[in-house]
């Protein structure tokens, strides 16, 4: 069987998807920069758990929840019927909810995606190294051979990047639908996450969620403009009949 990844694009919460309400109390999320999700004991860039640390202080035990089966952030009362009303639709967007979640015992599970994540439904096909590893070294020496047969080294530096590589993508992984995007796409990632230049954490086997599971690059040619999702489509993704061929290439990112 396949191992599956998972792309998670960072994103920025503010006073624009920040607020919802819990039955008649507002809550406010911390500003700040997010993945939805993180490993066990990372608490600061966690989203999905800090959602569920807001509603749980109104509604004990209650629970926010993303599988990797369904795809779909779940949110869970701890007791009894509650109501939850979006201040901010991007808030709700974001989550992959379309609607309010009206009184009632729940759970409720969203009707899309969450945005700023992208789980391709096949494995790489290729890699620069092995599926574990998504960049390799890369030097930029440059030796010389004189006539006389002598050479001169002209000493570089060593970077970290490479290109993976997804074949028989289903195409609806891939490009947004005329009917909408249901957050799943590479085309909608690529909108939020790869054109903002944001930072990305790869999860070569998604199974996986650890402090070691993930590399955090960037999905970026260094010194090249990224251009439109056109521009990177024909430089980068071949489809046809439904499906498609997709090259990402990324460089490592040192903080």
């Amino acid at each position: 069987m396949s191992t599956y990844q998972h792309w998670l694009g960072r994103f920025a919460v503010g006073a624009s998807n920040d607020s919802f309400t819990v039955d008649a109390t507002a809550k406010t999320c911390t500003a700040g920069n997010y993945y939805l999700f993180g490993y066990t004991s990372e608490s600061t860039v966690q989203f999905i758990e800090h959602m569920e640390d807001l509603i749980a202080a109104v509604v004990a035990s209650s629970t926010v929840t993303y599988s990797t089966t369904t795809e779909r952030v779940t949110i869970a009362w701890g007791s009894n019927s509650h109501a939850l009303t979006w201040t901010d639709t991007d808030l709700r967007d974001l989550l992959g909810f379309t609607t309010n979640l009206a009184s009632g015992a729940g759970p409720y599970t969203a009707t899309n995606a969450p945005r700023y994540l992208w789980a391709p439904n096949r494995g790489f096909t290729s890699t620069p190294v092995i599926s574990s590893r998504v960049y390799a070294p890369i030097s930029s020496t440059v030796v010389h051979c004189s006539r006389d047969g002598t050479l001169t080294t002209v000493r570089g530096n060593t970077r970290y990047a490479g290109e993976v590589e997804y074949q028989l993508l289903d195409g609806t992984r891939v490009f947004v639908p005329a009917t909408g995007s249901v957050n799943k796409e590479l085309e909608k990632f690529f909108e939020d996450v790869i054109a903002a230049g944001e930072l990305i954490r790869v999860y070569p086997d998604r199974s996986l969620n650890a402090s070691t599971s993930y590399v955090t690059v960037k999905a970026c040619v260094p010194g090249e403009p990224i251009g439109s999702f056109e521009d990177w489509a024909a430089r980068h993704i071949s489809s046809y009949d439904g499906l498609a061929d997709v090259r990402i290439p990324l460089a490592k990112y040192v903080a």
